[in-house]
């Protein structure tokens, strides 16, 4: 059990019969342990849909997280706060049914969809873009497709409003140096994951974000 707390794609893999695990998630695994080891604070992750990105990144990579740091408290947003709440309750799921695994229970009576603890101080709070973020700050925040769709991503408005969401509301109520995890498909040149691109710039040219593009 803790050999499998490599990364979130071992972890899925040792304890879920139905996970595979295909190369392009296998190098999500990989750089999410390098975040977790301090290599670098911002990872974004680029897919076309349906490829396992955000089973492995966000609700397995909650789970994960939560494994290797119980008081963390992590927060999970996405462009409607019901797709936010669905992909916090899938990893309170994983609690309930392995978190015996990792000494991590939830704690009595904590039932809202939308935000649970375990007893060791952590836990998962869900809600969606344009969503006011409240209570302490996040330890890590995961941001799952941010733009809903094409059609939203060429208004300017809507991108201006998920930027907005981000860097004030989001970016407001993460502690100091807390990772965030980006995971979307890129759907206009200046949507969310080129506009931080932009900003902040990749690790390889001495910029914050770790980007991973995937065909």
């Amino acid at each position: 059990d803790r050999v499998a707390l490599a990364s979130p794609t071992t972890l899925a893999r040792h304890l879920s019969h139905g996970y595979k695990r295909r190369a392009h998630l296998n190098v999500i695994g990989r750089e999410m342990a390098r975040m977790n080891a301090g290599e670098f604070d911002r990872l974004l992750i680029m897919t076309p849909p349906q490829v396992g990105k955000t089973v492995t990144a966000v609700v397995w990579g909650a789970m994960w997280w939560l494994a290797l740091h119980p008081a963390h408290k992590i927060i999970i947003g996405s462009y409607g706060a019901t797709l936010a709440t669905d992909r916090g309750t899938e990893t309170r799921r994983l609690v309930a049914e392995i978190g015996d695994r990792y000494d991590l229970q939830l704690e009595h009576g904590s039932r809202q969809k939308s935000q649970w603890r375990v007893t060791t101080g952590g836990g998962v709070k869900s809600v969606g873009i344009r969503s006011g973020i409240t209570g302490k700050p996040g330890d890590i925040a995961f941001v799952d497709d941010p733009h809903r769709s094409r059609a939203d991503a060429d208004s300017l408005r809507f991108r201006d409003a998920v930027d907005d969401w981000y860097s004030a509301d989001l970016g407001s109520r993460l502690a100091p140096r807390a990772p965030l995890v980006l995971v979307m498909t890129t759907w206009h040149i200046d949507d969310l994951a080129h506009r931080v691109i932009a900003r902040e710039g990749r690790v390889e040219s001495g910029g914050r974000w770790r980007v991973l593009v995937m065909p």
